[in-house]
């Protein structure tokens, strides 16, 4: 909940220290997110894949992943509409952790089906 907050008070005009506690609070949340999946891996194994939130905390645990790597190493390549969907999609870790929900699981169950396609859509941009 807290990396969801984070991302909600960003705004048009940050000031410089708003922006960096964003990517420092960032990069820590992306740590827990990854020790997190790592120990599940670990604890489930093969059943990890099993369960459809897994799946989908899994791909966003490697879109941000590759997004931290990408502003890393080109810190000038502008991925700006990327760098917004990932944070969207992010936000519905929220969305996981109410998923006793039915039609909140449903939600989740549709984004999951459709991201393959709206990666294709963005990689055709």
């Amino acid at each position: 909940m807290a990396n969801t907050i984070l991302q909600a008070v960003s705004y048009f005009g940050n000031p410089e220290f708003l922006d960096q506690i964003q990517e420092t609070a960032g990069y820590a949340f992306a740590v827990v997110f990854n020790v997190e999946c790592i120990l599940k891996l670990i604890a489930m194994g093969k059943y990890y894949f099993w369960v459809s939130h897994n799946i989908f905390d899994f791909a966003l645990i490697i879109g941000t992943d590759v997004g931290i790597f990408m502003s890393l190493v080109f810190p000038n390549l502008s991925i700006g509409p990327l760098a917004t969907l990932l944070r969207a999609f992010r936000i519905g870790r929220v969305l996981n952790l109410l998923k006793e929900k039915k039609s909140l699981k449903m939600l989740i169950d549709t984004i999951f089906y459709i991201l393959p396609i709206l990666i294709k859509i963005i990689g055709f941009m």
